[in-house]
């Protein structure tokens, strides 16, 4: 007797309906080739009991209860009361009614579907990605010394820094990147599908040991957290010299009033902005104010009659009224004093001035402007509003028309200003934090990043009969040599017809092992020179039979490695913004070399470096033991001492 329990009750099923159920033998060399148990379509009565088990389906205007056709219903399918599909599921496909009078539903047919559960890692990958992963808890601070620190990081950590290959000993903090270990991909891949599994010789294998490196373009931070608003009106007040001669100058906006401020790192009071991590100018980088103002610019006359800008002609001795230009300018300052100006509308003066004050405007401009020059995390910076002029002490002057030096004052009265303060995206948080999230390939499947570490490790997959959703992982030649003889000699069927066929043991002339060709700079050339990719090995078999190419290639590219001027040997990848293909490497563990240099920022960093993380395709690159490439290399971009 065949009964399907569900959570709710226990279906009706007729002893003669069929209930053909589909066994599969577990592929174990290929995972994503592997299907389950599962029945064809079978037919249930529309019993009471089953159209309450089953929501009613064929009554299109019922819509509440327990059953739901959009979601997973977990059965149990047992025969005899014993059990042979556990953790199964039910899909309801269709509804069969027949009226053969005017009563209502008369006839009610269920058609469903039963299949297993297991082994379904795959379906529930297909379409995630690795940046559907969450690294948060990756996130750290970061500097030339907590790089430098991670150098003798393990996978426990869940990343590890490259140090890319350079042609001199000094390096920036943008050219050296966090990498995330695979395994710490490999982890999180499982559990958030809601599997685990069992790797016995994972160690021994040293999958503990590969790397991740980044390989997008030029991070750029979302620094909205960072970012401030503000708002202000503003007058300054300078008084110029008695002579008639003018001096430009600038005040700092002080007394505003905030809109926005998350981190808290502005204070409206004084207009300091203290900046969350360094800059560097000489890498687009800067803290942006960016400002929509309207003002007004007031001279005041201190003669009692009018006044205008003249000029001193040398050859005459006199002086001849002459227009003259006054420009009003924002600026954002380091705290050395030194910013961007972002110059506002010019005003001319041409003609005289009446005594007393005169007003010109309102004018209204929008604009960004930029201190500099390399900004440390925890300095200060102000806006300042300030006038320039090409009217200059001594040669210029104001005077009446009857020749009498005279004072005119000349200020910026701001009638309102909003501005916005943040880090621009070219910024990397050099003594700030690092979001992990950022450093994640792009574009790269979860199911293909995985099918690609079982190919490399030539893994094959099962499912471990006592946990559904653990996968036990073994190599192929521990896989057979775990196994146990059976003799059937006495199975073999004597009375039936027996037929030798003679096959060859491979089924390809050639057998490719490789890795994915990239278009980067080394590995074009390495191709170029040798017709092969970086690293990939090539078997030919002794059989006369078949003709064929085999190539068995990985997800990742091969990253050829080069030794620095000071001694390291270190991949062959642009570090600041390598855009390449992803990349998987094997850490080395952290090695002596010649002394280099890391700098945060100006002058700001740490010299003298003199260990380094291996990090290559090798365990050790002058001495191997163990390479993650496929065979050795027609040739190597320096000299290792030996091969393995």
């Amino acid at each position: 007797m065949v009964k399907i329990i569900l959570d709710t009750g226990v279906l009706d099923v007729r002893q003669d309906v069929s209930f053909p159920l589909t066994f599969s033998v577990g592929e174990i060399r290929d995972i994503t080739k592997r299907t389950g148990t599962f029945s064809k379509t079978i037919v249930l009565a529309g019993t009471d009991n089953n159209n309450k088990l089953l929501n009613h389906y064929y009554d299109v205007n019922i819509d509440a209860g327990t059953f739901d056709v959009t979601q997973l219903t977990y059965c149990q399918v047992t025969q005899n009361d014993v059990v042979i599909m556990e953790n199964a599921v039910l899909q309801l496909i269709a509804v069969n009614k027949s009226q053969l009078t005017d009563a209502h539903e008369q006839v009610v047919n269920y058609e469903v579907l039963i299949k297993d559960t297991k082994a379904e890692l795959f379906t529930a990958i297909t379409n995630a990605e690795l940046t559907d992963l969450d690294f948060s808890d990756l996130d750290h601070f970061s500097n030339s010394s907590a790089i430098i620190g991670s150098f003798s990081f393990t996978q426990a950590n869940g990343f590890k820094y490259v140090l890319p290959y350079d042609t001199d000993n000094l390096y920036n903090v943008r050219q050296i990147k966090p990498a995330i270990y695979a395994k710490t991909y490999f982890d999180r891949i499982f559990a958030n599908a809601g599997f685990t599994y069992t790797w016995a010789n994972l160690q021994n294998a040293r999958f503990d040991k590969l790397l991740i490196p980044y390989n997008g373009e030029e991070n750029q931070i979302d620094w909205t957290d960072y970012k401030v608003t503000a708002r202000n009106t503003y007058t300054t007040s300078q008084t110029q010299p008695t002579n008639g001669g003018f001096l430009g100058f600038f005040e700092t906006l002080t007394g505003w009033t905030e809109t926005l401020d998350t981190q808290g790192i502005f204070n409206p009071t004084t207009g300091e902005y203290t900046a969350p991590t360094d800059v560097d100018p000489s890498a687009s980088q800067s803290y942006e104010y960016k400002f929509n103002v309207t003002y007004e610019v007031t001279f005041y006359n201190h003669a009692l009659s009018s006044v205008q800008p003249y000029v001193f002609n040398s050859q005459s001795g006199t002086y001849v009224a002459t227009p003259r230009t006054f420009t009003p300018y924002l600026q954002a300052v380091s705290p050395i004093g030194q910013g961007a100006s972002s110059f506002l509308t010019p005003v001319v003066i041409s003609t005289p001035l009446a005594s007393g004050t005169t007003t010109l405007g309102t004018y209204q401009n929008v604009g960004i402007t930029t201190p500099s020059p390399f900004i440390s995390t925890g300095d200060i910076l102000e806006m300042r509003a300030g006038i320039m002029s090409n009217m200059t002490f001594g040669q210029y002057a104001w005077r009446t028309s009857g020749g009498t030096a005279a004072q005119v004052d000349i200020n910026i009265d701001i009638i309102n200003i909003e501005l916005e303060i943040i880090p621009n995206s070219y910024v990397q948080p050099i003594g700030g934090v690092i979001t992990m999230n950022q450093y994640v390939p792009q574009k790269v499947k979860q199911s293909d990043f995985v099918k690609s570490i079982f190919q490399m490790y030539n893994l094959y997959a099962d499912v471990d009969p006592n946990q559904p959703n653990n996968i036990i992982l073994t190599h192929r030649d521990e896989y057979y040599n775990n196994g146990t003889e059976r003799d059937w000699t006495y199975k073999l069927a004597k009375d039936r017809e027996q037929n030798l066929e003679f096959l060859p043991d491979v089924t390809n002339k050639r057998l490719i092992l490789t890795y994915k060709q990239d278009n980067d700079t080394p590995n074009t050339l390495y191709f170029d020179a040798t017709r092969e990719i970086y690293g990939q090995q090539e078997y030919i078999f002794n059989s006369e039979y078949v003709k064929d190419v085999d190539t068995k290639e990985l997800l990742f590219s091969p990253t050829p490695i080069a030794q620095t001027t000071f001694g390291a040997i270190v991949p062959m990848i642009d570090g600041q913004a390598p855009k390449t293909n992803i990349r998987i490497l094997y850490d080395g563990g952290e090695q002596s070399c010649g002394s280099y240099d890391i700098i945060d920022g100006g002058v700001t960093g740490t010299y003298g470096v003199t260990t380094y993380p291996a990090i290559t395709h090798f365990d050790n690159a002058l001495t191997p033991s163990f390479d993650i490439n496929f065979g050795t290399c027609d040739f190597y971009y320096y000299n290792p001492q030996t091969l393995t």
